[in-house]
């Protein structure tokens, strides 16, 4: 049959090409000349990636091929102009020209934002690069004094170079993929390959191929159909807009979601402790790191129970207060209309009115109107007797400790549980308020996050990665596991 021989002749071609997979599999790092060989040396370095292209440069008077990242280069660009150069024989005349020997200085020059050229022939790389236009915005929300200034863009291909830049890793593997409904939208998940469990890829992917809204624009879109839980007030899906808050989930084992659009990305899964992290902790010396994180935590439970329990104490458990103090809050609230919740819920609600119209107010008079509203106010209800001094101090800690949570989602949530605490407080005392805070706890070590714990790795505890807790000295440092 004529058909054979040519299947034949196929064949042989993959068991060489097979060989030379073998060959570099053996330890070989130097280029070879050889051009299939060096392509699958570099795929071999370098995880399979979408955002990584080999391409074909038709029309040159050898064969090459060039490899890039996606951000900083268009392949018909630079085919033009690789032609010109080629023909005319002058590659040193492209721009930034270096030359990498090794299979590993090609792949760190790559990573670095460089394109490649592999020429049949050539036992080296030629590198160059393109003028490429990459943001240089400073984060809005996530803003730190110590550490990179650096935030995604609406550009997903570019957010991809921003990661690979400062990952610098080459098993870093992206998959860029359509949004179901929307053959012109696009999303990606990176993951470390080998790191990320195999488990958490397949339920992202799964969960995006049910998906069938084509008005998706940015990920916060996604997290209420991405979440194990969407009945739950507590978000369980990290939504950031730094690149090195990503880099890090990347490492500790965790997948990233870029959207086409989107200037922040997701981190799954996503637990309670890193959420109240601070990017800065690790750029801060160890013992100001932990103790910025156990202050955190503290404000935490302060902004979820504080009022609580300060209307408790003063409304049913009044033996608890010492005499000096309880007399104190009693001259306080002479002449005071107002029972002590009222005060609070009152207090609390302006204040939050307050929060919501600096947000909504052009930046130039939010500031100025939060601050002189806070004061005004403050000033007059205690001048007119509506309100006692204690809880104008205690709303006002209350709110400054709701201001130290990081994740802007956790923050609004303890915001709106703190109001059943104080009714708990008001009606069961302290007994209400501790059971209110157990119910919370109960319902979030029921939570979980693509599989993992949402309290991880406090409960259930994970010696291993007791970083993630606090910073510990260097000698003890272990990588995270996956969850």
């Amino acid at each position: 049959m004529p058909a054979l021989p040519g299947q034949f002749v196929r064949l042989e071609e993959l068991i060489e090409q097979a060989s030379i997979v073998i060959g570099n599999l053996a330890g070989q790092d130097n280029f070879s000349g050889h051009l299939d060989s060096d392509v699958a040396g570099l795929r071999l370095l370098i995880s399979p990636s979408d955002d990584i292209v080999y391409s074909t440069v038709p029309g040159a008077p050898v064969r090459c091929v060039i490899v890039y990242q996606r951000a900083f280069a268009d392949e018909k660009a630079v085919a033009v102009s690789l032609r010109t150069f080629l023909h005319r024989g002058d590659v040193m005349a492209l721009p930034a020209y270096d030359t990498a020997g090794t299979l590993e200085k090609a792949v760190g020059k790559l990573l670095a934002g460089d394109i490649l050229l592999l020429q049949e022939g050539t036992p080296q790389a030629v590198a160059f690069s393109l003028p490429a236009a990459m943001p240089s915005d400073e984060p809005q929300v996530e803003r730190v004094i110590r550490g990179p200034h650096e935030a995604f863009t609406s550009n997903l291909h570019q957010n991809l170079a921003l990661m690979r830049r400062m990952a610098k890793n080459p098993k870093l593997r992206v998959e860029i993929r359509t949004v179901p409904g929307n053959t012109a939208r696009h999303y990606a998940i990176a993951y470390m390959d080998g790191k990320a469990p195999l488990s958490v890829r397949a339920e992202v992917l799964r969960r995006m191929s049910q998906f069938k809204y084509d008005d998706v624009v940015s990920v916060t879109v996604l997290k209420p159909f991405l979440a194990d839980d969407p009945y739950s007030p507590f978000v369980n899906i990290q939504l950031t807009e730094r690149v090195d808050t990503a880099v890090l989930g990347l490492e500790n084992s965790r997948v990233v979601l870029l959207v086409g659009n989107g200037a922040e990305v997701l981190i799954l899964p996503a637990t309670l402790i890193e959420m109240l992290n601070s990017p800065e902790d690790r750029y801060l010396p160890r013992y100001i790191g932990n103790f910025a994180r156990f202050l955190r935590l503290g404000s935490f439970l302060v902004a979820l129970a504080g009022e609580a329990s300060y209307i408790a104490v003063t409304s049913v458990h009044q033996e608890l207060l010492p005499t000096p103090l309880a007399f104190a809050v009693a001259r306080s609230r002479a002449g005071v209309p107002l029972p002590v919740f009222a005060e609070v819920i009152v207090m609390a609600l302006i204040i939050e009115v307050l929060r919501e119209a600096a947000i909504r107010l052009p930046r130039s008079l939010s500031q100025t109107i939060s601050i002189v509203g806070a004061l005004v106010i403050g000033q007059a209800v205690v001048q007119a007797g509506l309100i006692s001094a204690p809880v104008i101090v205690l709303v006002a800690v209350v709110a400054l400790a709701s201001f130290t949570i990081p994740q802007y989602e956790i923050a609004v949530i303890v915001r709106l549980l703190r109001f059943p605490a104080m009714v708990a407080g008001v009606t069961l005392g302290l007994f209400g308020v501790v059971m209110y805070v157990l119910f919370i706890l109960i319902h979030l070590a029921k939570l979980r996050s693509f599989g993992v714990s949402y309290l991880s790795p406090a409960a259930p505890l994970h010696i291993k990665q007791a970083q993630r807790l606090m910073r510990i000295p260097f000698r003890w440092y272990r990588k995270p596991q996956p969850s």
